[in-house]
């Protein structure tokens, strides 16, 4: 479906992707899934439970551990459904079974500790809440959350649980332990490693109660050790991420920085007295209420329109972004008076250099207000628009950074 859905993003028109798209995507997904992937899911499952139960015939105690391994990677593709026949099987010969549900106990509770390490890590507060929760439900016994929720966004927890897994089901699976009634292992479901023979003996329950804290201390400290990229914190001041300067990486991940033209106070774009502006309908952005009567480039590109009467200024940055800088408001009224141009349409400008000079005081007191919406028009074409507003600026100083 990503793959689709990305194809579709390009050759559809935007007028009609709001519901072309999704329309699309399902019409070609859905016959896909249940044609090609399905029944291959359900071959390649067959194929992987034949495999294991050859590992658990020659060698019950490493099958076991295998399974604790790769739990996570069958259940992600649903593969784990082709075990249950092997499951039902043995319950109905021995009434418990020491091969795939032991394994998968200590698969699940790897599962659920890795998210919970992520929780604990994280510095990202829908991160930790998210990782929590699916955390939780992962060592009760309830995976899907974890893996698709955590393990597979943050990709290094995954492995984390992998590790926890496998070697939980390696002592599980050395020390014989067994299941007796079909339910999803988990700490929840400890009680159904009691024995039904009616003789007393606790000590496999014990065993899985040891399996279920090797796993989780395991894939806990697995996790924490190969770490993971964290999601930078969502209460983090926009003024911090725009004051910081952007490394290389950043720029090749696509964020740019627009610096301010101007000296003065940044303001809400929704300060305008037009509602051109306020409403953001041309675009994201702020406004300035400049306390000099100069206005510099705010990156490199190029102007791509200065409306004659010297109050508008259109500039493509080198990195694509479209700014729009309007001074003043009703300015155009002006005819050019009191706006001296020092670049034309189609020039060339490097950050810092000097576009407009305009008469502050002249234009304040023809009855125009100064305040100068700097709007990147094209903010479709960007994932974030991060800005922020109440505070002074100087010129080239980072003013919105675009992701």
């Amino acid at each position: 479906m990503a793959v689709i859905d990305k194809g579709t993003d390009r050759i559809i028109p935007k007028e009609i992707k709001f519901f072309a798209k999704p329309l699309l995507v399902i019409l070609i997904v859905t016959p896909v899934t249940l044609i090609v992937l399905g029944p291959l899911g359900s071959i390649l499952g067959n194929y992987v439970a034949a495999a294991l139960i050859f590992i658990n015939t020659k060698l019950g105690w490493l099958s076991v551990g295998l399974i604790g391994a790769l739990t996570p990677v069958l259940v992600m593709t649903g593969m784990n459904q082709a075990l249950f026949p092997v499951v039902f099987a043995s319950m109905a010969e021995y009434g418990y079974d020491a091969f795939v549900m032991t394994g998968m106990l200590a698969a699940n509770v790897a599962v659920g500790a890795a998210a919970l390490s992520v929780s604990v890590k994280s510095k990202n507060t829908d991160v930790k809440a998210l990782s929590f929760s699916s955390g939780l439900t992962g060592v009760l016994g309830i995976t899907e959350p974890s893996i698709y929720g955590v393990l597979l966004r943050f990709k290094k927890p995954f492995f984390g649980a992998v590790i926890g897994g496998g070697v939980g089901g390696l002592f599980a699976g050395i020390m014989q332990v067994k299941q007796y009634a079909v339910v999803s292992p988990g700490i929840a479901a400890l009680p159904t490693f009691i024995p039904t023979d009616g003789s007393g003996n606790m000590t496999n329950f014990y065993l899985a109660v040891v399996t279920v804290a090797v796993s989780i201390a395991v894939s806990f400290v697995a996790t924490w050790m190969l770490g993971f990229e964290d999601i930078k914190a969502d209460k983090e001041p926009a003024e911090t991420f725009l004051r910081s300067e952007v490394t290389k990486g950043q720029a090749q991940a696509g964020i740019g920085t627009i610096a301010s033209p101007l000296k003065g106070e940044v303001k809400k774009l929704s300060d305008a007295e037009d509602e051109v502006f306020s409403s953001g309908v041309l675009g994201s952005g702020v406004a300035i209420l400049p306390v000099e009567g100069k206005l510099v480039a705010p990156a490199d590109g190029e102007i791509t329109a200065f409306l004659p009467a010297g109050h508008a200024i259109g500039i493509k940055t080198d990195f694509g972004a479209e700014i729009l800088i309007h001074v003043g408001m009703d300015t155009v009224k002006l005819n050019g008076k009191y706006f001296t141009k020092k670049v034309k349409q189609g020039d060339k400008v490097t950050k810092g250099q000097v576009l407009l000079e305009f008469d502050l005081n002249a234009i304040k007191a023809a009855g125009y207000s100064i305040l100068t919406p700097v709007i990147v028009t094209n903010k479709d074409d960007y994932s974030d628009i991060i800005f922020d507003t109440g505070m002074d600026v100087g010129y080239n100083e980072a003013l919105i950074k675009i992701l």
